[in-house]
């Protein structure tokens, strides 16, 4: 595993150096990956919220409509949880590279995290 942070590490050294355009490249897929999960989870959650709900009213079985409203409760409590556990990465990991002094990793992780470099 440390092997991986310091190959990291090294490789964002490597981004202050325009002609390195893969590494770049990809933090920008991962910064967009992280931003954009959430929002995807929670569209994802309306709609297969709104097919649940929608196939029990329509069958009229109190029975599958209480069952559909615990599923999305359920689904709506786990989309809330992604998208704070994103938020929470995001900030923990910016207020621990801060401003100046950042360590090596910590600068790396800001950056594919947040395209601070």
């Amino acid at each position: 595993m440390m092997n991986l942070f310091n190959t990291l590490a090294a490789n964002c050294n490597l981004l202050s150096n325009p002609g390195d355009i893969d590494i770049q490249n990809i933090a920008k897929i991962i910064t967009y990956i992280v931003t954009f999960v959430p929002v995807v989870i929670a569209v994802l959650v309306i709609v297969f919220g709104m097919l649940d709900l929608g196939k029990a009213v329509a069958a009229q079985k109190e029975e599958d409509i209480k069952k559909s409203q615990g599923m999305l409760i359920k689904r709506v409590i786990v989309s809330v949880l992604v998208f704070f556990v994103v938020a929470i990465v995001k900030l923990v990991v910016g207020v621990a590279a801060g401003d100046n002094k950042k360590t090596e990793i910590l600068n790396c992780i800001d950056f594919f995290i947040n395209q601070n470099l």
